[in-house]
């Protein structure tokens, strides 16, 4: 039971990671083709956001999976 919780954890986290990493270099690109401008920033502030979640929920999936997991 552990190892099938542990390994769907880190695997739907690792999708997510993936998921904002994609966005961020997509950000990085409209703002090297100059697509992006000071006025424009609704996608960059959206793939911030998304960053942030993506750390908080790593702090959900370590303290269930490493720290909860390993008193059991």
């Amino acid at each position: 039971m552990y190892g099938t919780g542990f390994y769907a954890l880190t695997g739907i986290h690792t999708s997510h990671v993936l998921v904002g990493l994609i966005s961020q270099l997509y950000v990085l690109w409209l703002l090297v083709s100059g697509r992006m401008s000071s006025h424009k920033t609704t996608m960059f502030k959206a793939v911030s956001i998304y960053w942030h979640f993506v750390d908080l929920m790593w702090l959900l999936v370590a303290s269930s999976a490493y720290i909860i997991g390993g008193l059991v």
